[in-house]
């Protein structure tokens, strides 16, 4: 069946997100934001704030999905959607791979070039950025992003709410914490708490993530 996809929010990561229904011939048939955008490279339609009564009314029963960077506003984001009841969906580029035993959660984008192996739980609200290779038996929780060209060795655990840089690498077995940031191009060779920042090769911890 057909999709017919309305999205929230259009700038930056947005285009990734459109990019990737497009490549599976899914259009967007209009996008929601706190204002009209001023550069609209899709020519998309744009109707108005996001407020729970204007989507309800407009989307009904076709699709809405959050084209949105930041962890703290999908997961913000995620309590709207959650009230109005609206359908959400996952995407997955079709230049992306995901095995056929993988799970993808609602909301989530797999973006081009993108790898996911065996096994492996992504959460919802999640970004798998340009690039990225997840590999078998990892796990990724809700609203957490791995940025371009990262790689998770086997195994690895990913909580909620956490950022995983472009390029960094995670190695097998590593268990990432709650809200944790790992700086572009890190090298993680032991777990990560909660509430922290890590960077360098090996990655070190730099500050408190509040």
């Amino acid at each position: 069946m057909e999709k017919t996809v309305y999205i929230l929010g259009y700038s930056g990561h947005s285009y990734s997100v459109i990019d990737a229904f497009l490549s599976n011939r899914i259009n967007i048939s209009g996008y929601f934001d706190i204002k009209e955008a001023i550069i609209n490279p899709y020519k998309i339609m744009y109707l108005g704030h996001e407020n729970e009564s204007l989507l309800t009314t407009t989307v009904k029963n076709d699709f809405i999905f959050p084209c949105i960077g930041s962890n703290t506003v999908r997961k913000r984001i995620s309590v709207l959607l959650s009230n109005s009841k609206l359908n959400q969906t996952s995407i997955v580029h079709s230049n992306a791979y995901v095995c056929m035993n993988s799970i993808i959660g609602k909301s989530t984008v797999v973006c081009n070039g993108a790898l996911i192996n065996p096994n492996c739980m992504i959460g919802d609200f999640c970004i798998i950025n340009t690039g990225a290779i997840i590999e078998h038996d990892c796990k990724i929780d809700d609203f957490s992003h791995v940025a371009s060209g990262a790689v998770l060795a086997g195994n690895v655990t990913v909580k909620e709410m956490s950022f995983i840089g472009a390029n960094a690498t995670i190695k097998q077995g590593v268990k990432i914490g709650r809200n944790v940031i790992i700086g572009a191009g890190s090298v993680v060779l032991n777990d990560v708490p909660d509430n922290s920042v890590f960077v360098g090769n090996p990655a070190k911890y730099l500050r408190e993530n509040v």
